[in-house]
């Protein structure tokens, strides 16, 4: 299979985020293991709040990144409710999947006020509260079952930190998708 994706990461690049470093390198591992070639290209929020269209239409994928509250929360809806409305295949991680809440809350429910605590405490309508106790770079240890499909792109079963595991897998998954989508 020989395929060509290109696949934009919403959100504002931090080599000190271990899932910023992760995500374009497991998108590619995943790639190769298919045959595919996958391009990432990072998006920073702040230029999406304008020209959302030009900036996004190119790309096969959007994937609304962790690491949040993000420079740029208007960009990071915006382009969101494009991928939406466009029908263009989107994944939110940890921060994304809660922006992708709000923005569906707002542009498709009409609820405007929706927000999110952790920015926005006196938020009309708080639909994501903060945690209790922070995740950010919490790790745990897993092990791939062998012949697993995970284990043999991978390429062992040992012990695999868990935020790098679910970063593999997510990025499995989603460039699976769009390298078979591709082909066939």
């Amino acid at each position: 299979m020989t395929s060509n994706i290109h696949i934009g990461l919403i959100g504002d690049f931090n080599p000190s985020v271990k899932a910023h470093i992760a995500i374009p390198r497991a998108v590619a591992l995943a790639a190769n293991n298919l045959e595919c070639h996958a391009e990432t290209s990072w998006l920073a929020t702040p230029l999406l709040e304008r020209n959302t269209e030009q900036l996004l239409s190119a790309y096969d994928a959007l994937w609304c990144v962790p690491a949040s509250p993000y420079v740029s929360m208007e960009g990071a809806l915006s382009a969101i409710r494009f991928a939406r409305e466009q029908d263009i295949p989107f994944l939110g991680t940890c921060g994304g999947s809660q922006h992708a809440i709000i923005e569906y809350a707002r542009n498709v429910l009409g609820l405007a006020g929706a927000d999110h605590a952790e920015t926005n405490p006196s938020a009309p309508l708080p639909l994501i509260a903060p945690l209790t106790c922070s995740l950010v770079e919490v790790q745990d240890t897993i092990y791939l079952k062998p012949g697993s499909r995970i284990a043999t792109i991978y390429g062992r079963t040992e012990e695999l930190k868990l935020l790098k595991a679910i970063t593999v897998a997510t990025a499995l998954i989603l460039t699976t998708i769009l390298c078979l989508n591709r082909a066939g």
